[in-house]
């Protein structure tokens, strides 16, 4: 799909295009659910999946976001499904979603730390496995209810109010961990981006980290504003939430973004 259209619809609405810049289209096109989700591709049915010109700017800012799920990671020692195992004799096994020495487990039988990953059988039809592209699957005549039993779930929101932490699952308070960076919305909550929640569940996810091993779970605005880096998305940085309790094992992981 081309933006070609909606760009020069747009430079001709606000008297401007980039010249000096040829490569750069205001306009992008951008697909949901995400082409590289189990969710995206085929899977959806037509009214439930859309491919449409976004500002590059909010496009931007978007992968950012799906970037921060990436260090997300899974304590798949203690999701053992294995009924026959004591708690007491499992061991923790944390393996970060996105790239890694790990990342294996997501899509092979290879062993991580003494576990590996394994097909079971699900109550509802399944999204084509990860680590197989559907013309494959579909020539080995699996069921379509067959999947990995350790995935990389999350729900996904979308928020159009940031005045306060309702959005937020409840969110109590803001805390940056960057002294020297300054929002750029005093109320805090107004300068979230997006952010993550993994409901207190300490036990089977952890949040992510900075280059500097600091917790945090949100992106944010930050001041000054106005430069093109900050127009590209570069200049987010870190917030951190402290939520309500959690409801009980296994909710997913849950990420809103801001419209």
């Amino acid at each position: 799909m081309s933006c070609a259209h909606d760009n020069e619809l747009l430079y001709d609405a606000i008297g401007w295009r980039p010249d000096k810049w040829p490569s750069v289209q205001m306009m992008e096109c951008d697909e949901y659910p995400w082409a590289a989700s189990e969710e995206g591709g085929n899977w959806m049915p037509e009214n439930q999946k859309s491919r449409r010109c976004v500002p590059r700017v909010q496009n931007n800012h978007g992968g950012q976001c799906i970037s921060m799920l990436s260090d997300i990671q899974s304590n798949i020692g203690q999701m053992d499904p294995d009924k026959t195992k004591d708690a007491k004799d499992r061991k923790d096994v944390w393996v970060p979603w996105g790239k890694s020495s790990q990342q294996n487990i997501w899509y092979t039988e290879d062993k991580v730390n003494g576990v590996n990953n394994s097909m079971t059988e699900y109550e509802v039809r399944q999204p084509v496995p990860v680590g197989w592209s559907e013309a494959e699957w579909k020539k080995l005549g699996h069921s379509d209810k067959l999947s990995w039993v350790y995935k990389r779930n999350y729900t996904f929101d979308i928020i159009d109010d940031a005045s306060d932490g309702t959005g937020l699952w409840g969110a109590t308070d803001v805390k940056i961990i960057k002294p020297t960076d300054t929002l750029r919305n005093p109320n805090g909550y107004g300068s979230v981006l997006c952010a993550v929640n993994i409901f207190g569940q300490d036990t089977y996810y952890k949040n992510p980290r900075d280059s500097s091993n600091r917790e945090y779970n949100a992106l944010c605005y930050k001041t000054p504003i106005g430069t093109r880096k900050f127009y590209i998305g570069i200049p987010i940085r870190f917030l951190h939430f402290h939520s309500n309790p959690f409801p009980p094992f296994p909710q997913a992981p849950s990420a809103p973004f801001f419209s």
